[in-house]
């Protein structure tokens, strides 16, 4: 079920929703559900990779072999 909510827009914001037509889209609701979802995809994409990182950080920290090659790696990099 589809539910109304109000939202307020800056002018600028404004006259490019309103060019929903030029860009492809139905009206103007289609374009801001498609804003939406391209945001909460790119929002979860970094919560991922935010989450890896955090996970390979903590790998490396338990794992003294692999903090000795990448030490060892990179000694000559001065």
């Amino acid at each position: 079920m589809a539910r109304e909510k109000l939202i307020k827009l800056e002018q600028q914001e404004q006259e490019f929703v309103n060019h929903y037509a030029e860009l492809g889209f139905a009206n103007p609701d289609e374009m801001i559900k498609k804003g939406l979802h391209l945001l909460k995809e790119e929002l979860n994409y970094h919560a991922q990779l935010a989450q890896s990182a955090d996970l390979y950080a903590e790998l490396y920290d338990e794992d003294e072999k692999l903090k000795e090659w990448t030490e060892s790696a990179t000694q000559d990099w001065d």
